[in-house]
């Protein structure tokens, strides 16, 4: 896994979000992760977002997080926008889409082997924290827990030959 600090500009994304902590993602009968996923691909809302920056690209954030990863956080799917829609798509009479904006932010960028979903993701995520725990590392102390993303672009269109983009957002 490669890592380079970057620094973005603010993000403006239209998704679907839930509300979980990791502890309840490691456990399969309280997991909603894998849900939230399921649904907006089975349900093809990645292709009902307006003003999408790029169609082929899809991007997962982690945000208002209540501490740090042992917390409660928001977990948020959808796409980049060009702008808001000032309408959004309704679902059973409520609407379906929420807008978040990610304040520019410094960046913590991991770059993922090629290999099979989700298991690069997950081992991904088991080696930040990893090095979040290790004075020497820039996550140490730095990490800010305002908005980490991972970016599934072109390179995540095979499930057995992914490779994803993850943004910890750092102070």
């Amino acid at each position: 896994m490669q890592n380079q600090k970057v620094e973005k500009n603010e993000l403006k994304l239209v998704g679907i979000s839930v509300r979980t902590n990791n502890a309840k993602e490691f456990d399969p009968k309280t997991a909603k992760i894998a849900e939230i996923w399921g649904n907006f691909l089975s349900q093809n809302l990645h292709l009902k977002i307006s003003n999408a920056k790029n169609m082929t690209e899809i991007v997962a954030v982690y945000c208002e997080y209540e501490s740090d990863c042992n917390g409660d956080y928001t977990f948020f799917l959808g796409k980049e926008v060009t702008k808001f829609a000032e309408d959004s798509e309704l679902l059973d009479g409520q609407k379906l889409f929420k807008n978040l904006v990610i304040p520019a932010q410094k960046y913590e960028k991991f770059t993922t082997d090629s290999g099979k979903m989700p298991e690069i993701c997950i081992n991904a995520w088991k080696k930040i924290w990893e090095i979040e725990q290790t004075s020497e590392s820039v996550l140490y102390q730095k990490r800010a827990y305002l908005a980490d993303f991972e970016v599934y672009d072109h390179r995540a269109m095979d499930p057995e030959n992914s490779i994803v983009d993850i943004f910890i957002g750092i102070k």
